[in-house]
């Protein structure tokens, strides 16, 4: 096989949600707007925040929004391996963008080679048709435990002949101790790999990070190349949901959405327009005393749709939501919320667990598991929720095993570009469920649901709020640039 020909950089960090994705979508807006071909790579992502490209490959959103950074198409070959997390001990596999099985963390070791074989193969196949890679690494490099299964970190590095620049999050302290630690935990030859340091998230003065950055550049021969800015504002997708903030809690609002947190929660990231909004307060729901506070309650996506909703009940947030229905609020379900807020979920084949689990009861659907896992790109028009005039062309996507079956005359939530009924409403409005992915990302549909919240609290209608993710890109390339030492990373990574 042809051997890569483009030149690689990659990123790795001290742990999992210290910023490597944020910083790779940094380096690949940077290098394309100097006229690169440029692409991301993240060999195993384990992540339950998917999106679909458009040939219907599964993937992590981080990788496609890497992708759309550099300016180019994505393609699953930028993420070959993606393990989502199900109830249990297992997960779910997806290889070059197709649902391969469930397996235990042991049968996935076991199946190293055949996984090596899949990556390697997807990074040889980018690098013959782009000039430069920037490499992602998962959690980090010096887990002892995970040395010799490695597949996504220094053994990529390796492949890709790459050097590494490690980073730290400055947020919640201990960065000095991490960058040094992870840096004398490595073997002598993966040290070598190492060509600098960046602290990500400071909120502070630089001047104050002096002797500790001496201390380290001292000890470790190597430069701190970056202390990058805390960007509270930053609109790029967090892939782990235990770094998810709260970024309502304590602010003052019009509006107060409340999104159920779920064991499995999955496709957060779509939800993040929301907590932009300036009018908004979005909260995650963890406690039933929380629920009457809120002007809507979104139930998101599941990965353990039956498991999560057994979680709402054990915790009394099912009997919370139930009560501030009953008492006008509105309630949404996107996906695994979606098929809570039904009658009745089955799964005769065990996709989850076999079984029936009764739903919220909301709406008159039901919904039936199958092992053919639907993940495709959707075009729909909110004309049922919103009336005439509502927002048309929202470009979503849809990722589920379960087949959801609605009651003949029931209303729907949207329509397909085709004028096919999508998902399921009440009369009301108060309460609707649609498999869409995306609706709250769309400027439009956004501020559409939130204006009848506020209709209903005597507000006037707000103009919809653009997000524009090439202003997003730029903005965030510039950061990074003005606060690292960008002309040896750019050296790095080209080799000029």
């Amino acid at each position: 096989m042809k051997e890569p020909r483009a030149r690689a950089l990659m990123i790795q960090g001290t742990a999992s949600g210290v910023g490597k994705s944020a910083v790779v979508t940094a380096l690949c807006r940077l290098f394309r707007r100097e006229g690169n071909r440029v692409a991301p790579f993240k060999a195993v992502n384990m992540s339950l925040n998917a999106g679909v490209t458009a040939s219907g490959g599964e993937m992590g959103r981080a990788q496609i929004v890497q992708a759309e950074a550099a300016g180019v198409f994505p393609d699953v070959r930028m993420n070959p391996i993606l393990l989502k997390p199900v109830a249990g001990e297992g997960m779910q596999v997806i290889a070059r963008g197709a649902a391969v099985g469930l397996l235990t963390a042991d049968e996935f070791v076991a199946r190293r080679a055949w996984t090596w074989d899949l990556i390697a193969d997807a990074y040889r196949e980018l690098a013959a048709t782009h000039e430069l890679l920037i490499l992602e690494g998962m959690g980090g490099p010096a887990e002892v435990n995970l040395r010799e299964t490695d597949l996504a970190n220094m053994r990529v590095a390796a492949l890709a002949e790459a050097p590494v620049l490690l980073v730290a999050d400055m947020a919640f302290g201990g960065a000095f101790a991490a960058l040094l630690g992870t840096f004398l935990l490595l073997p002598p030859e993966e040290q070598d790999r190492v060509a600098g340091f960046v602290l990500n998230r400071y909120a502070g003065d630089r001047s104050l990070l002096t002797p500790a950055i001496e201390d380290l550049e001292r000890r470790t021969t190597r430069p701190v190349l970056g202390v990058l800015p805390w960007q509270a504002e930053l609109a790029l997708p967090e892939e782990d949901s235990a770094s998810l903030r709260d970024p309502g809690r304590g602010r003052a609002a019009q509006l107060r959405v409340g999104i159920a947190w779920l064991p499995h929660l999955s496709n957060f990231d779509e939800f993040g327009p929301l907590t932009r909004e300036p009018d908004v307060a979005v909260t995650y729901l963890r406690v039933p005393e929380e629920v009457p506070r809120c002007d809507a309650v979104i139930l998101p996506g599941s990965r353990a749709t039956a498991a999560d909703l057994a979680h709402l009940r054990r915790c009394r947030m099912a009997e919370a939501i139930r009560t501030f229905a009953e008492e006008g609020g509105h309630v949404v379900g996107i996906c695994g919320g979606y098929q809570m807020l039904g009658r009745r979920l089955r799964d005769p084949d065990g996709v989850e667990g076999k079984g029936e689990t009764e739903g919220l009861n909301f709406l008159p659907v039901e919904t039936v598991f199958a092992v053919e896992k639907v993940a495709r790109p959707i075009r729909v028009s909110a004309g049922p929720l919103f009336g005439p005039g509502g927002p048309d062309g929202i470009v979503g996507y849809e990722i589920h095993h379960g087949c959801v079956r609605v009651e003949p005359g029931t209303s729907p939530a949207l329509l397909t570009a085709s004028g096919e009924a999508e998902g399921a409403r009440t009369q009301d409005g108060r309460a609707w469920g649609s498999a869409v992915h995306g609706l709250f990302q769309d400027d439009h549909f956004r501020r559409a649901w939130l204006n009848t919240l506020r209709a209903g609290r005597g507000l006037p209608p707000l103009p919809p709020r653009t997000e524009d993710r090439e202003v997003i890109f730029d903005a965030w390339a510039d950061c990074v640039k003005a606060h690292s030492e960008w002309p040896r990373i750019r050296r790095l990574a080209l080799g000029q």
